[in-house]
């Protein structure tokens, strides 16, 4: 009797767990991201139908190979180094982390995703949780393209309405002057302290809407303008700025260069205004498939945590202009002193 309760126990205890695997299992393939399950050696177990559909594999194509296959170099060849220092040291590189990174599909194009890695308890296994960020990003361009128009609007009728109004206030207080042919009186020394006061506002309106117009930059011309740029900085005085650009760089598409160029405009705003920098360096290079822009100051440095009150937005808006290209944008202290911002972005069409 005993005997055969038992065996209806086990056979209620397997029908159980096999309702619970096929619960799991239709949780997992109806799932909107993609979950992707790996060994300790970094092979893939389990690719659900998102994941399918997100990389372009299908799951028998893509159970048994590394997982490496899904990343565009040079991550490609550090996963495995990654994963190993894991298991030996249990340091965790991205495990138990929500990280912003580039995939790789089937068909070799790139695409923004946000990855989420757990590790399973007692078991080598690393579960993956992927979520495609193409079309934030495509929103994140559409929202920067209607802001910069929106900003390029303001600086357009700050110069072409305000500026006309004050030349024109000019223009007049100059013909008043001819009636105070005294140079001595009060009333003409008022009017010439008026006259330069607005020729010095006219200056500053000029500066401020030719900095709300955004400069257009094509990929072709990304060197060149980086170039204008330190020239403009080293018309400071007290600031030298350096540009270098290595050999092998090139920028395929408008929008990179485009954003590329506004990040080291506000970088070198920051180094200036806030950091009160005597030396800058400009550094743009090739690095396997992706372009690295690097802007290093010798400034007063930033705070371990990369943030300053009084700097305002320029510190999220550069990290956010990368962002909307599919790329990363660090701002560290260094250990000699001053500010370093580092961009990487992977350059396509």
């Amino acid at each position: 009797m005993n005997s055969a309760n038992n065996i209806r126990e086990c056979e209620q205890a397997l029908a159980d767990l096999k309702e619970s695997e096929e619960r799991i299992k239709a949780i997992v393939n109806t799932t909107a991201d993609a979950i992707i399950v790996i060994n300790g050696r970094g092979c893939i177990e389990h690719f659900n139908p998102a994941a399918e559909r997100m990389f372009g594999y299908e799951a028998s194509e893509a159970i048994g190979k590394n997982v490496s296959m899904l990343m565009p170099s040079p991550y490609r060849e550090q996963h495995d180094g990654y994963l190993a220092r894991y298991l030996q040291t249990g340091k965790p590189h991205i495990i138990g982390m929500r990280r912003e990174l580039v995939g790789q599909r089937q068909d070799g194009s790139l695409f923004p995703l946000e990855l989420a890695v757990s590790r399973v308890d007692h078991l080598e296994y690393f579960t993956a949780t992927i979520h495609d960020l193409s079309v934030n990003r495509a929103l994140e361009q559409q929202l920067l393209s209607i802001a910069e128009q929106t900003q390029r609007q303001i600086g357009q009728s700050l110069h072409d309405d305000v500026g006309q109004e004050l030349t024109g206030m000019t223009m007049k207080l100059q013909s008043l002057k001819k009636y105070c042919a005294d140079s001595h009186v009060p009333e003409r020394q008022l009017l010439d302290t008026i006259i330069a006061d607005l020729s010095r506002t006219r200056q500053k309106l000029r500066t401020l809407s030719h900095g709300l117009i955004p400069v257009a930059v094509d990929a072709q011309g990304l060197p060149h303008a980086l170039q204008e740029l330190a020239a403009d900085i080293n018309r400071l005085d007290g600031v030298v700025c350096r540009f270098t650009c290595c050999e092998g760089v090139q920028v395929r598409s408008n929008l990179v260069a485009n954003q590329l160029f506004h990040i080291a405009q506000e970088a070198l705003n920051n180094a200036v205004r806030h950091s009160q920098a005597k030396t800058i360096d400009i550094v743009l290079e090739a690095v396997g498939q992706q372009i690295s822009l690097l802007i290093t100051d010798d400034g007063c440095g930033i705070p371990v945590n990369g943030q300053r009150n009084h700097r305002g937005m320029g510190l999220p808006i550069m990290k956010y202009r990368a962002g909307v290209i599919g790329g990363s944008c660090m701002i560290e202290a260094q250990a000699t002193g001053g500010t370093q911002v580092s961009c990487q972005v992977w350059d396509k069409r």
